[in-house]
């Protein structure tokens, strides 16, 4: 059985990574539920929810990912692939991962790609099952 982790930016408040309450956490699963031979690990960057001081959530900083890496990379270091979420989770993820496929955010394409959201989770569904058709996706992006 192959191991594909998926790692976004932080938590919402009293959710779990990539929690189904979410818009990105549905159109995640809209793709892992495509696929029965794969154990899907969800994580993020930091594992909590990094909120500004009016307690609304806010993108973790530079130091807060860094006391977060080793942690990060201990609970995905079995994957076969890694799927970044995102620009900044690729940019803090490569060179530390093999095998890495960057994806545009599942929140960018509900917010602003609406319209293309089917055809993102085509693409995103592709590039796995190619991946698990190969085993050899290097640095691989949509």
């Amino acid at each position: 059985m192959y191991k594909i982790a998926i790692v976004g930016i932080s938590n919402k408040p009293d959710c779990s990574p990539l929690d189904d309450s979410t818009n990105t956490g549905k159109i995640i699963n809209r793709i892992t539920s495509q696929f029965t031979e794969v154990e899907f690990y969800k994580t993020n960057l930091v594992n909590f929810a990094p909120l500004n001081e009016l307690g609304k959530l806010r993108y973790p900083t530079k130091q807060e990912i860094e006391d977060n890496m080793s942690i990060l990379l201990k609970n995905i270091k079995d994957s076969d692939v890694v799927i970044c979420l995102g620009n900044k989770v690729t940019t803090c993820l490569v060179g530390k991962v093999v095998n890495l496929i960057s994806i545009k955010h599942p929140s960018y394409m509900w917010v602003y790609k609406r319209k293309k959201l089917d055809s993102y989770i085509n693409e995103v569904t592709e590039i796995i099952k190619e991946f698990l058709e190969n085993n050899d996706l290097r640095n691989s992006a949509i």
